[in-house]
């Protein structure tokens, strides 16, 4: 108990370093916005409006209560359950981007139990710790934990869920019909909170099915059949009307397809490369041969010694890992997707890649038994000692504007030529940084005459563009380009566009 203790105090200080030092991106104010139940008013702010007065839609409300988050949910396309906590949360400790995801963070260390207990179960305390302890330095295990995003969350969920299902499998012999339903009860709410907290957790829990398939028998089988037939129904109950209403808005998510010819090479490639991105820190979206090439070797070799092993403790770790990476593989070649590109989708499978390593190395001679050991410390040293993600990128353009803003001037979001939404997702990330709310248009057409007419009322026109085909000007006419800020990454450029002097006009 005690080194499980220092592995989750190194694993929170490895989460709480520079916690508050990136911007919250779109995905993150989503979640402010579906904690405040202001998700459905942010979407459906017009393009080609000019707006006054805006509120701050990442506030809590008056309001804002479990049952509107509830409701209001219908405007996304994942569950409630993380957003319901992030709203007491909120209420009890703040909104700064630290403390917010301070939440993400204690669910991220808290996973890294179920793994110890779940060897321990299986008599391997040894292999528990360094299974935790590598899982507590992978990047992606790191990564997740300092979003402000479900996936933490989540992974915590499933985890307990597998760990339940271990123990209940081990000692169902042993214990009293009054047990049995106790432990049986404790796993149907971990599947149901799991699937209430993102639906991609189905997939390690269909790796679980699998199990169960292989593992049960007779009373024990039938037992775990009611538990689960019970969780699915409670939660299609309460959860299945607004499932509904979300299929139209997550049929409209088309940012995840790849258009590419080699799209089923690529998709290989990421399967086979996985280990490495969720272990080690690399280069976002970069396929590279050799990664792909270390991945199926780390995949290939633990799966050799597991098999020479013989041993019935790897199943588990086996199926966590390979059934939710296979089927995240078999949705992208079918739907013309890249959801391996991104880790979050394939963190549901992080305990499941470190379990069987690390019981694969456990099969190796006794000489070779300072390899879990040697991969903890090669992991630890490829993801700490590269820079942290730092990037106040919004923070940058907001104190580049409210240097000189005023509320009388017109603050445009314009990137004409990008994906549609791409308007308002600068204006998402950026006016939660700024103090003030001016006059604002999302703006992707700017020929449309009686607009520019109300554009030209303003003395002066901000705007905020990733455009690298010309200078973004609506008005030319009557507002000629004055001065444009250095390139801020991930934004573009802000532009300050000003009036022409009554002598000067055509």
């Amino acid at each position: 108990m005690p080194a499980l203790l220092l592995i989750l105090a190194f694993a929170a200080a490895l989460r709480w370093y520079r916690l508050d030092e990136q911007d919250f991106w779109q995905d993150e104010l989503h979640s402010l916005y579906n904690s405040a139940g202001t998700r459905g008013e942010v979407e459906a702010l017009p393009y080609g409006v000019i707006l006054k007065d805006l509120p701050r839609y990442s506030d809590l409300r008056d309001d804002s209560t479990w049952l509107r988050v509830w409701h209001t949910m219908r405007d996304d396309s994942h569950p409630p359950l993380y957003f319901l906590l992030l709203l007491t949360w909120r209420k009890f400790f703040g909104d700064a981007e630290g403390i917010v995801r301070t939440l993400p963070v204690l669910f991220s260390v808290a996973s890294l139990i179920p793994m110890w207990l779940i060897l321990r179960e299986f008599g391997r305390p040894i292999a528990g710790l360094c299974a935790a302890a590598l899982a507590a330095v992978s990047f992606s295990h790191i990564h997740i934990a300092q979003e402000n995003r479900p996936y933490s969350l989540s992974l915590l969920l499933v985890s307990v869920s597998f760990w339940l299902l271990v123990r209940i499998g081990t000692r169902w012999t042993s214990w009293s019909a009054g047990r049995r339903v106790l432990w049986l009860a404790a796993y149907a709410g971990a599947i149901f909170a799991a699937m209430l907290t993102h639906y991609f957790a189905g997939l390690a829990l269909l790796g679980q099915v699998l199990y169960v398939l292989i593992r049960f028998r007779g009373l024990l089988l039938g037992s775990w059949l009611s538990g689960v037939s019970a969780a699915s129904v409670i939660f299609a109950f309460l959860w299945g009307p607004v499932v509904l209403h979300q299929l139209d808005f997550i049929a409209a998510q088309d940012w995840l397809l790849e258009d590419q010819p080699d799209h089923v090479q690529r998709t290989v490639l990421r399967f086979a490369d996985l280990p490495v991105r969720l272990l080690f820190a690399c280069k976002r979206f970069q396929l590279d041969e050799w990664n792909s090439l270390t991945g199926a070797g780390i995949l290939a070799s633990s799966l050799l010694l597991l098999w020479r092993g013989r041993k019935k403790d790897s199943l588990v770790f086996v199926l966590w890992y390979f059934v939710p990476v296979v089927l995240l593989s078999i949705l992208d070649l079918a739907r013309g997707q890249q959801l391996l590109n991104h880790l979050r989708y394939g963190s549901l499978a992080i305990p499941g890649l470190c379990g069987l390593i690390v019981i694969a190395c456990a099969n190796l001679p006794s000489i070779a038994q300072l390899v879990p050991t040697m991969l903890i410390a090669i992991t630890g040293q490829r993801t700490l000692t590269l820079p942290a993600q730092v990037n106040p990128h919004s923070r940058k353009v907001a104190v580049l504007l409210a240097h000189d803003l005023r509320e009388t001037d017109l603050l445009i979001y314009d990137a004409a030529g990008w994906p549609r939404f791409w308007p308002l997702r600068m204006y998402q990330t950026v006016s939660y940084y700024l103090p003030t709310s001016p006059p604002t248009l999302l703006l992707r057409d700017a020929s449309d005459g009686a607009l520019q007419n109300q554009i030209a009322t303003f003395d002066r026109i901000y705007v905020v563009s990733p455009r690298i085909d010309g200078i973004p000007n609506p008005t030319p006419e009557t507002h000629p380009y004055v001065e444009a800020s250095e390139h801020i990454f991930d934004i573009g450029w802000v532009y300050r566009l000003g009036r022409k002097p009554p002598s000067e006009k055509s």
